[in-house]
């Protein structure tokens, strides 16, 4: 990446700054990589709280994998919680990532993928359908022991509008730049650290655009209906005549 010593000190201020805030991170482990690339694909498009709970719903409501590979898009993104785009996105892929395992190897399990190096294990994750590569970076990082740090939309945006990243530089540049500055047995906690701070200036941006629409929305003012104008008219009219009557 271009000015990498530039933007190399950046980072390393903004990890210790992030520390600092922070309690410290225990990091997350999978046991099957399988797991890892459906977490990976429901945090992919929402916050880490929300996956989170999501993730959950997923264990309660679901018998096992298989249940939810044969379950329909409605019925995952119930447990997504949301109906938007970016939550039928998620669901579609889990379809067809567990279509595409199940179909290849006649199970659901990728743990055998363990045995196999990580490198090897990357490549398949890699050509599996259905799956991205923040779900393939994130399984890489939390299943296989690979050293990773996956980045949603809301994190580039963040790390662009703090210029603590070249402005030309995309995500593969962004991810392998952030790798050589964090060790292995930080990246996880710098993963975490960093999108909470994404997702938190993302709420508050947002908290303050609904606030100044607010502030400059005009003040609603009550206009007399037609019915009501003639209504008063008529008796404006009647209490002329009286008033004629008694002179």
């Amino acid at each position: 990446m271009k000015n990498s010593k530039e933007y190399s000190l950046k980072i390393k201020n903004l990890y210790k700054s992030l520390k600092k805030k922070s309690p410290k991170i225990q990091p997350v482990k999978f046991d099957d990589p399988l797991e890892a690339i459906i977490f990976g694909l429901i945090a992919e498009n929402t916050t880490q709280k929300n996956a989170e709970d999501a993730y959950k719903r997923l264990n309660t409501d679901f018998v096992d994998i298989n249940d939810l590979r044969v379950s329909s898009l409605t019925e995952i993104m119930e447990m997504l919680g949301s109906q938007d785009q970016l939550a039928k996105d998620s669901a579609q892929r889990i379809k067809t990532v567990l279509k595409d395992i199940f179909e290849r190897h006649n199970e659901l399990t990728l743990e055998g993928l363990k045995k196999i190096g990580k490198k090897p294990a990357k490549k398949t994750v890699d050509k599996t359908q259905g799956v991205s590569q923040f779900a393939s970076n994130y399984c890489f990082l939390t299943a296989l022991g690979g050293h990773s740090i996956p980045l949603t939309e809301k994190m580039v945006k963040f790390l662009k509008e703090n210029e603590l990243v070249h402005p030309d530089a995309d995500n593969s540049d962004m991810s392998g730049f952030l790798e050589r500055q964090i060790s292995a047995k930080d990246n996880y906690e710098f993963y975490i650290l960093l999108r909470k701070e994404a997702e938190i200036v993302k709420a508050v941006k947002k908290t303050e655009k609904k606030k100044s629409v607010k502030k400059a929305s005009p003040k609603k003012t009550t206009k007399t209906k037609p019915e009501k104008v003639l209504k008063t008219k008529k008796k404006v009219k009647k209490k002329a005549k009286k008033s004629k009557k008694k002179g």
